[in-house]
This record gives structure tokens, sequence and C-alpha cells, in this order.
């Protein structure tokens, strides 16, 4: 799957927060339960974060890293906010979910998931 591109009018900058657990939400039978944000760069004007969320479904609370970039044009209450959703069994590249989210997770089988947690557990120790 590829980005996702949204064009948002406000006068405040959209929250990476608030704006990845309103779309998580959305999703039917998803509860997100914990989530931390982390600035990762920026990149063809858009200031990117990386937000680390516990997601409840009905298979168990697994781990995601939502990457959001937000810019905002000039002279104007108009932002576009890029997006890009990986669950921690696609092996995402952003290492920085806190211990709080972590210890929600489910246990897990998953190779890629597991290397996903421990190297999040390398960071934050």
């Amino acid at each position: 799957m590829g980005t996702t591109v949204s064009f948002i009018t406000s006068k405040e900058r959209p929250d990476p927060i608030k704006y990845s657990q309103e779309h998580l939400n959305r999703v039917s039978g998803w509860e997100v339960l914990a989530s931390n944000k982390e600035y990762v760069g920026k990149d063809y004007g858009f200031y990117k974060y990386a937000v680390y969320s516990a997601v409840k479904t009905n298979k168990g609370i697994w781990g995601c890293v939502h990457v959001i970039g937000i810019k905002k044009y000039p002279y104007s209450w108009n932002y576009e906010v890029s997006e890009k959703l990986y669950g921690e069994d696609e092996g995402p590249m952003n290492y920085g979910a806190n211990k709080k989210v972590l210890s929600l997770l489910t246990p897990t089988d998953s190779k890629w998931a597991n290397e996903w947690r421990d190297k999040c557990y390398k960071e934050v120790a």
C-alpha cells in the first residue's frame, strides 16, 4: 500500500498523535491504547514524525508505526499531511516505541514483529 495524502485547513498545526489515533480508530474493531511520537526529519518540505501505537484488535494488541509528514502552505491555513502505516510484522525501519506501548503488545511468533520489538527495547534502554 502506498502513501495517502490529505489536505487540512486549520489555524493550528495538525498533531501527529491525534491525527494517527483518529485514523486508526476509524477502522471497525480497532482501538488505540497508547501512542508516542518521534521527530524523524524534514523531507521535501514535510516535517516527518513516526507515531508508535499499541492497537487493540479482535486478534490481540499489536504495534504499528504511522509515519506522518506535515507541510504548511505559505500565507494560508492549509496543511498537506502524508501518511504511511506499517504493522510491526512488516519490519518497520523506525524503532522509537516507548516501554508503555511495547508492554501492551500481545506475544507473537512473527519473526519480523519480534525483531522490531527487540530493536525498540534497545533504543529505549
